[in-house]
This record gives structure tokens, sequence and C-alpha cells, in this order.
């Protein structure tokens, strides 16, 4: 539901989300940039971000019916980002906030697409988060990411706990 956070503690499916550093498989993660060539640094308004959702080689054999949720979140301020493309099996939903999709056992990245706002100021920040399960066990969060407006990828691994 969109009125339910991706956050530690949050109840998902009948379970508590748990903290990337409960994570059974820790390396899965997101990795955050630029759509073509756009200067890292530049995240100016209009640009494009992309975000891979990563399951390791030696991980992928050992899970399968990977579903994930990609969330963009901001802090004291309206959104200044939306999902614009999905992945593949996947959508996007919450007025562009989310994106999911599934990852089998070929997939060794999946990935959708996220624009700033064309209102966004400088120094405006978006934390992209991820959350995963396979089949109805409690979704486990990665690692947040943060986009700074004029900056670029500025924080890679930003613990999620807390909220």
């Amino acid at each position: 539901s969109c009125f339910t956070d991706l956050a530690e503690n949050e109840i998902i499916m009948n379970n508590k989300v748990l903290s990337h550093s409960s994570s059974r498989e820790p390396t899965i993660h997101l990795e955050v940039s630029p759509l073509g060539k756009q200067d890292n640094n530049a995240a100016a308004p209009n640009s494009e971000y992309v975000v891979k959702f990563v399951i390791p080689a030696e991980v992928r054999a050992s899970l399968s019916d990977v579903q994930y949720v990609l969330e963009l979140g901001t802090v004291d301020s309206d959104p200044i980002a939306k999902f614009t493309s999905a992945p593949p099996n996947g959508g996007i939903g919450c007025d562009g906030r989310r994106s999911h999709a599934s990852a089998g056992k070929e997939d060794s990245s999946s990935a959708a697409i996220f624009t700033i706002n064309d209102d966004a100021k400088r120094g405006d920040r978006v934390e992209i988060s991820g959350g995963w399960a396979t089949g109805h066990e409690a979704v486990t969060l990665t690692e947040k990411v943060v986009v700074v407006v004029g900056q670029g990828v500025v924080v890679v691994g930003a613990s999620n706990e807390g909220g």
C-alpha cells in the first residue's frame, strides 16, 4: 500500500520489515547513476537517473522469485522526483514514488528510471530505498542511496534503519 513506508519495523505481508543490517543477503544492493552521458555532479532539474536492483551472481543461484520495490523519498518536503520508466516485468505506483518488479535467476540486475522535477532546487535531496523478498517472507531493506540536486549521487550505503 502507498500508506505503508518502506522502513524498518513497518509491517508488510504480515511481517516486520528487516533492516539491511539484518539481511541474510547483504550484498543485494542498489546502483544509481545518471542516464546517458549526463555529468554525475549535475543532478539538475529534468535529469534522469537509472536505479538498478542488483543481485550478485553468488546470491542469485540461492534465491528464486525475488520481488522488489524501489521508493523515492524526501526529507521534510514534497517529492522532487518520480519514476518515469518501470523495470521489465514491473510497474510504477504511488504517484510515481514507487516502482516494483521481479528478478529471476538469470537477472543480474533490473532497472527503473526516475526524473528529477523541473522545479527542484539546488540542495534538494531524493533518497532511493529498496526492499526485497522471496515468496511471502519478511521484506528486507537495501542500503539507501541519496542524490542531491546540484551535486549528484552523494551518499551510498546510508542506513535505512530508523526510517
